[in-house]
C-alpha cells in the first residue's frame, strides 16, 4: 500500500511584532495519523517585492516533529508574510501554505 503525507504547518503567532522570532512548526504523518521521522522539511518565506528566503532543511524527530526559527526583521505593521513548506520523504512530496502578519 502506498503513503499518503500529511504536513501540518502551524506558527506560533499569526499576529507577530516587527524584529522578534517566529518559531514555524511543522507535523507530518502518514494517512493513518502515524509519523514520520526523518522527513526533511524545507520552509520559504516569501516577503512581498523581495526574493523569497528559504531557510536551512530541517529533519522530523520521531515524532514526525520538526520547528524552524525565523528572524522577523524591522517590517511595516499589517504586512503579510506567506511561508511555504516542502516535505519530502520516502521519494514523496507534499507542500502546505500559511501565512503570519506583523501587527504592533
Amino acid at each position: 500500500m502506498q503513503t499518503t503525507l500529511n504536513n501540518n504547518v502551524y506558527m506560533r503567532c499569526t499576529l507577530i511584532n516587527p524584529n522578534t522570532t517566529q518559531k514555524i512548526s511543522i507535523i507530518v504523518q502518514d494517512q493513518y495519523l502515524q509519523p514520520l521521522p526523518n522527513a526533511l522539511a524545507t520552509v520559504t518565506i516569501y516577503l512581498p517585492g523581495q526574493n523569497p528566503q528559504t531557510l536551512p532543511v530541517k529533519n522530523t524527530n520521531q515524532s514526525g516533529f520538526a520547528v524552524v526559527e525565523y528572524a522577523v526583521g524591522d517590517l511595516p505593521e499589517k504586512e503579510l508574510i506567506q511561508v511555504r513548506v516542502l516535505v519530502s520523504v520516502g521519494g514523496k512530496q507534499v507542500e502546505t501554505q500559511t501565512w503570519f502578519r506583523i501587527w504592533w
